[in-house]
């Protein structure tokens, strides 16, 4: 399966895979299955903020207040887990601790 995938970000893409692959598995051993979630993207891991099924209108948010909504979805959704979450959102960890910390210095004392 892993020879079988084109790679198109080359060695980078084969190593953020392995990556996910291992944060995400609840097991010491990494599946098959665990592979094709992460060569799949999965993107669907999470929902994604703001969607409507019901057709219904929807009121726009900026993207920083939906980027804040869907990293702390992902926060709770693997609770608390910051390498679970960054894995599941296909962002590095780094990312998520720098964006607390600007939302920590915006809301002041």
């Amino acid at each position: 399966m892993l020879l079988a995938h084109a790679y198109p970000g080359n060695v980078r893409e084969l190593a953020n895979l392995i990556r996910r692959a291992i944060v995400l598995a609840d097991t010491p051993v990494v599946t098959a299955t665990l592979l094709r979630q992460s060569i799949a993207g999965r993107g669907d891991v999470l929902p994604l903020a703001n969607s409507r099924t019901d057709g219904a209108a929807e009121t726009v948010t900026s993207y920083r207040e939906q980027e804040r909504a869907i990293i702390e979805s992902a926060l709770t959704a693997f609770s608390g887990n910051i390498p679970k979450a960054a894995a599941a959102l296909d962002i590095s960890p780094s990312t998520i601790y720098r964006k607390r910390q600007i939302w920590a210095e915006r809301s002041g004392p």
